[in-house]
């Protein structure tokens, strides 16, 4: 009677492979661990703060606090101021035309209206001697407000750019002043002083008159 061969027992798994595979195993779980921490760090160290998802899956940044310790500074506004230039009255040239007939009395209020700092020229005659107020005049718009200063310096009212629509003396009697005090009746005789330093106040003035012509 013949014997069946007999089957050789099935080969074992040897231990160094089934280590490889469980090596290879840990890896892959570890990097999925090491990536998915280091994508949460990115998040929330960015913005304003970590993100938050909420029920229907929006995501939103969350505030982030300052620290125990810490301080926070906010950069003040930054504001901007304009100043206008100061006037100097030694850089313009007055002049005062007499239009009030009386003699002598625009060389004394040209010698007057020179304390209060600006340069004076030689007096001159208005055209009409009639003028009841006083009045100071620009020649130009860069002489406003030197001529608006010695207004407020001595009381007498600003009037407007020279010349008027009557001007009281031609733009060419006035030789280089661009500062022009037509003086009227109401101060002819009574001297002008600066009234910010503490001086007696001129009488107060109105809007020179329009001038009258003198009947024969």
């Amino acid at each position: 009677m013949s014997r069946r061969p007999v089957a050789p027992p099935p080969k074992q798994r040897s231990g160094t492979g089934r280590t490889i595979i469980l090596v290879a195993v840990a890896s892959i779980v570890a990097g999925l661990i090491i990536g998915r921490g280091l994508s949460n760090d990115s998040a929330s160290g960015t913005g304003s703060g970590p993100t938050a998802t909420d029920s229907s899956g929006n995501t939103t940044a969350t505030t982030k606090k300052p620290k125990a310790g810490q301080t926070t500074t906010t950069a003040a506004p930054v504001i901007t101021t304009t100043t206008q230039p100061a006037v100097v009255l030694n850089n313009f040239t007055a002049i005062v035309l007499n239009g009030n007939g009386i003699g002598g009395t625009a060389a004394s209020r040209t010698t007057e209206l020179a304390a209060l700092g600006v340069k004076t020229v030689k007096a001159a005659d208005a055209t009409t001697k009639n003028y009841e107020t006083s009045a100071i005049y620009a020649l130009n718009a860069e002489a406003v407000p030197a001529a608006k200063l010695v207004a407020a310096k001595s009381g007498i009212v600003y009037g407007d750019i020279y010349p008027t629509a009557t001007p009281p003396a031609p733009v060419e009697k006035l030789g280089n002043a661009t500062i022009i005090l037509l003086l009227g009746k109401d101060i002819a005789s009574k001297p002008i002083t600066d009234i910010t330093a503490g001086g007696a106040a001129a009488p107060a003035a109105t809007p020179a008159a329009t001038p009258t012509t003198v009947k024969a």
